[in-house]
């Protein structure tokens, strides 16, 4: 996984535009999701709660992972982390010219909100896969930051990753002040 990171992390460095390489990283986390849900959507069984093999669960079922199907998705998530890392890191120290955008775009993952397959005539399962693909995306996410965060020891060159963690904790909370309202709208009947 570390090798193939290297390899392929300069091919989106070298990406000529930033839109484009925003484009490309949301893809590979988007499809790394989507195939991890589509795997254990094929692979699991649902089953009563109190089932202590239970991995992902809501409401009166739960969403029972095979250690196989775990072990593909860890191994996927920690290449993906790798990639993206490799993309933002620089010298011993410092992040890459190209660095802050790699960092923002992944970050955007996380509160890019995609709730199309998920409705008021969603099943208990179909909500349980849609927080399973979330629940890949932010481990992505957190691998691609601890690695960061491992890389860049002194607070003086982590100013350009908290600035997009506030912009990206901003973001989240305007969503979901957004969300809340559109709620209460719908409860008043407006």
């Amino acid at each position: 996984r570390r090798l193939a990171a290297e390899t392929f992390s300069p091919t989106i460095r070298k990406l000529k535009s930033n839109s484009a390489r925003k484009k490309h990283i949301r893809r590979v986390v988007k499809s790394l999701a989507s195939s991890a849900v589509a795997f254990v959507a094929n692979e699991t069984m649902t089953l009563e709660d109190g089932n202590e093999n239970a991995t992902c669960g809501l409401g009166t079922t739960s969403i029972v992972v095979p250690p196989r199907a775990e072990r593909a998705r860890n191994d996927a998530v920690d290449g993906v982390s790798l990639l993206l890392f490799y993309s933002a890191r620089g010298v011993p120290g410092r992040l890459h010219s190209k660095g802050d955008a790699v960092i923002k775009t992944v970050l955007n993952c996380l509160t890019l909100c995609d709730n199309k397959s998920v409705n008021n005539e969603s099943t208990p399962r179909d909500i349980q896969l849609e927080l399973y693909r979330k629940d890949v995306i932010y481990k992505v996410v957190s691998g691609f930051m601890r690695n960061i965060r491992g890389h860049i020891p002194t607070s003086d060159n982590f100013s350009a990753i908290w600035n997009e963690l506030y912009s990206c904790f901003d973001t989240a909370i305007d969503q979901v002040k957004n969300e809340c309202a559109s709620n209460y709208e719908t409860l008043l009947g407006g």
